[in-house]
C-alpha cells in the first residue's frame, strides 16, 4: 500500500466522519531503527505527505519543541536548571502538564505572566517572548518556514498580558515540522546525542501501554493516539495534543525486527477531536506498511 492508498482507505473507512481536509499525515519509514543514528534529515529520504505543510494550532505537541529549546538551554548554559525545572520538564512531557510548560516558557523567555503592561513594557516583554521562536527560525529548515511558537499551554485559558500577547496570533505548527523534529531527537541529531537520549526517555510511552495499571481517569497519550493499535511488542515514543477542536500525535517506534518509523498526524474539528477512533486507524496501517 502506498501513502495515497493509505490515506484513500481511510477515508473510505471513514466516510461520512471524516474529509481529506480533516487532517494532515507525513510519515517515513526506515529499514533500521533510527535510534541506531542517521546522518539525513527527516526530508531527504523517501517521505510521504498529505496536507503535512499545513500548518494549524498544535496544542501539546508544542511542548516537544520546547523540550528540546530547553536542552539546548541548559547545554549552552543560557539557563541552570534546578530540581523545579527537571519536575516540570518530566510533568510537561509525561504527563502534558500545562502548567509545567507555562513554567518552563517563561524560565526559558525571561518573561513572567501578570497583568497587562503599558505599551513600550509590552513591547520589549513580547520581544523577549520570541526567544524560542527565534531560535528554531534560525535553524533554516524549511519545514520551520510556518512554525510559530510563541506561548505556553494554559488548561482554560491565558490571561492578562498572556492573553494580550494572543492578539499576535496563535501557536502553528504543521506535520513535517513535528516529523522532522522527531526525527532529529530519534537520531540524536538536536542539541547532542546525549540531550537525544534524555528527550527520548521523556518521550517514552512504555509506561502507558498497559491501560489496567493506569490510575482512574488518568489520561494518557496512547489510547485514542497512533500508537493504541500497535501490538505489544512496539517500542513507541510520542507526543500526543488535544484540545476541544484538535487531535494530533507526533510518533516514532520500532518492531523486533528492527525496523522504525516516524509520523505525525494532525487532525482539526471538533468532530475530529472526539473521534479515538481514526489516530488508531492510522497507526494500524502505518504499521502493516512497516511490517510490509
Amino acid at each position: 500500500m502506498t501513502g495515497a492508498a493509505l490515506v484513500q482507505d481511510l477515508l473510505d473507512e471513514f466516510k461520512g466522519e471524516v474529509g481529506p481536509e480533516d487532517f494532515g499525515l507525513t510519515f517515513r519509514l526506515y529499514p533500521g531503527r533510527l535510534r541506531d543514528g542517521a546522518v539525513d534529515r527527516y526530508s531527504d529520504g523517501p517521505v510521504f505527505g498529505h496536507r503535512d505543510e499545513v500548518a494549524v494550532y498544535p496544542a501539546s505537541t508544542s511542548k516537544s519543541f520546547y523540550l528540546v529549546a530547553f536542552q539546548h538551554w541548559v547545554e549552552t548554559g543560557l539557563l541552570r536548571p534546578d530540581d523545579e525545572d527537571l519536575r516540570a520538564l518530566s510533568a510537561m512531557i509525561r504527563q502534558s502538564s500545562n502548567d509545567a510548560t507555562t513554567y518552563l516558557f517563561g524560565r526559558m523567555t525571561g518573561t513572567t505572566p501578570g497583568g497587562k503592561l503599558p505599551e513600550a513594557e509590552m513591547a520589549a516583554w513580547w520581544d523577549k517572548r520570541q526567544a524560542i521562536q527565534r531560535w528554531f527560525e534560525s535553524w533554516a529548515w524549511p519545514e520551520f518556514d510556518r512554525l510559530r511558537l510563541w506561548h505556553g499551554t494554559y488548561e482554560d485559558s491565558p490571561y492578562g498580558r498572556e492573553k494580550a500577547a494572543r492578539a499576535h496570533g496563535g501557536n502553528l505548527i504543521a506535520p513535517r515540522a513535528a516529523a522532522a523534529l522527531l526525527h532529529g531527537i530519534a537520531a540524536g541529531q538536536l542539541v547532542s546525542p546525549a540531550a537525544c537520549g534524555r528527550m527520548m526517555d521523556l518521550l517514552d510511552r512504555e509506561p502507558e501501554r498497559d491501560p489496567e495499571r493506569l490510575p482512574p481517569d488518568y489520561s494518557d497519550q496512547v489510547r485514542g493516539f497512533l500508537g493504541a493499535a500497535l501490538p505489544r511488542d512496539v517500542r513507541l515514543w510520542s507526543k500526543a495534543g488535544w484540545t476541544g477542536e484538535t487531535r494530533h500525535d507526533m510518533a516514532y517506534w520500532e518492531t523486533p525486527s528492527g525496523r522504525s518509523v516516524v509520523a505525525a498526524v494532525y487532525t482539526v474539528g471538533g468532530h475530529m477531536s472526539q473521534n479515538r477512533r481514526f489516530l488508531p486507524a492510522v497507526g494500524a496501517r502505518l504499521h502493516a506498511l512497516l511490517e510490509a
